[in-house]
C-alpha cells in the first residue's frame, strides 16, 4: 500500500465571509489564513503556500487584495490577505460605490502530489467599525 500525499485543509480559520472597514488603507490585513496538512506529521519537509484570485463577478475588475506566504507560528506556513489598492484601478474603498463586494479564490498549495485546497470566499465593504474575520 502506498501513501497518497493529502491536499491541505482549511479548517475554520478562513471564513466565507470576510469584511473590511470602508477607512482601511494599503497593507490593512484583511484575514489570517491557516490551512493544515495531515503529511506533516510525517514528512516535516511539506511546506504550505497561499495565493488569491478573483473570481466570478469580481474578475475583469479592479481587485484590491493581494495574499503573502509567512512563515508564522507554523512550520508549514501561513498567509495573510492584505489590502492593496496601489495599482488596483481603486482610488479608495468607496461602501456606497459599484464595487462594494468582491469574490474570490483562496489557494493552499503544498509541495506533495496533489498539490492545492481551494476555498472561495467573498470580501465586503463596511461604512465604519473594525473588521472581522
Amino acid at each position: 500500500m502506498t501513501d497518497t500525499n493529502d491536499p491541505p485543509v482549511f479548517g475554520a480559520s478562513v471564513p466565507r465571509m470576510l469584511s473590511v472597514p470602508e477607512s482601511s488603507t494599503d497593507g490593512f490585513i484583511v484575514a489570517l489564513l491557516q490551512a493544515t496538512d495531515e503529511d506533516f506529521a510525517s514528512d516535516q519537509s511539506h511546506r504550505l503556500t497561499y495565493s488569491l484570485a478573483p473570481t466570478g463577478r469580481s474578475v475583469n475588475r479592479p481587485f484590491p487584495f493581494a495574499v503573502t506566504t509567512t512563515q508564522g507560528s507554523s512550520a508549514l506556513g501561513a498567509g495573510q490577505i492584505v489590502l492593496r489598492l496601489q495599482g488596483s484601478g481603486l482610488a479608495s474603498l468607496d461602501f456606497e460605490g459599484a464595487q462594494s463586494e468582491f469574490d474570490a479564490i483562496v489557494t493552499a498549495t503544498d509541495n506533495g502530489t496533489p498539490r492545492c485546497r481551494q476555498r472561495v470566499v467573498t470580501i465586503r465593504w463596511r461604512s465604519c467599525g473594525t473588521a472581522h474575520v
